[in-house]
């Protein structure tokens, strides 16, 4: 924004500075910002970016408070931190919502899941599932978990992102996010109840996952004739 106001450079080098996040090439970009920018147009561009600066500096300062009011809770913050996915924000949210004292859900990991909302229901007869819908619960507590799942589903060689991976072909994004959500609540829940850090099992997730269902895999590209069957 500084350098489309003060016009030091042309559209198309502007464009070449986009961001990473951007899908829009530099050409798409460049056509995008190109125009008449009059003193109008520049005096609304420099309120905005006025505007933004105050929100960051706002931003900033609410974090501090945040990062401040966990001092009480300083070692279970920390732990919590431990867990990939968790930053000191996020940590912070999952400490407001839930406090550290376990006892309250009868030390019982299946209770604080289910108080959160983020266990499926059961609602199984004749051995055919009727719904999976989500328990209403905490909504924040949910969302922030959420948050979390998102970033540890994208943490390398962790068993995040195989529980994810293998999740996602059948059962799409949202509901493997949320079940990593149950997961990681979990893991909170055993963190801050034994006091201890996390630590990542050495366990080849991927092998598993591979083991559990490559007889179901065979079988279906057999199915389909992308494997010919055995000839007796």
């Amino acid at each position: 924004m500084n350098d489309l106001l003060e016009g030091k450079k042309n559209v198309l080098e502007i464009a070449q500075s986009r961001g990473k996040r951007l899908r829009a090439d530099t050409v798409q970009i460049a056509k995008a910002i190109d125009g008449n920018l009059d003193n109008d147009k520049k005096y609304l561009l420099n309120e905005m970016k006025k505007h933004l600066e105050w929100l960051a500096r706002k931003l900033m300062k609410l974090n501090e408070e945040i990062l401040f009011s966990m001092e009480p809770y300083k070692k279970e913050w920390k732990l919590i931190q431990t867990i990939p996915g968790i930053d000191a924000i996020s940590a912070s949210s999952v400490i407001a919502e839930l406090c550290c004292n376990m006892e309250q859900f009868d030390n019982d990991s299946a209770h604080l899941s289910s108080w959160a909302g983020v266990c499926p229901g059961n609602n199984e007869s004749a051995g055919k599932r009727k719904s999976s819908k989500m328990r209403k619960g905490l909504k924040q507590l949910r969302r922030v978990l959420c948050e979390i799942a998102n970033a540890a589903s994208k943490s390398k060689g962790t068993q995040f992102e195989y529980f994810y991976k293998s999740l996602l072909i059948r059962r799409g994004h949202k509901r493997a996010i949320m079940a990593l959500a149950h997961k990681i609540l979990r893991i909170i829940f055993s963190v801050l109840k034994n006091k201890k850090p996390y630590y990542e099992p050495n366990v080849n997730h991927e092998m598993l996952t591979t083991k559990r269902n490559s007889q179901r895999w065979i079988r279906a590209l057999k199915k389909y004739e992308y494997i010919a069957p055995k000839e007796d």
